[in-house]
């Protein structure tokens, strides 16, 4: 039996460490969203 996509959820799980700095953790929230 093939498996379709409906078969399957997707999480997107993001995160962060603080010693990126605020400028890249900003741009890694904003892609968060975006997805």
């Amino acid at each position: 039996m093939l498996a379709t996509l409906k078969d399957f959820e997707v999480w997107f799980i993001t995160g962060s460490q603080h010693l990126y700095g605020p400028e890249t953790l900003a741009q890694v929230e904003k892609h968060s969203r975006e997805l």
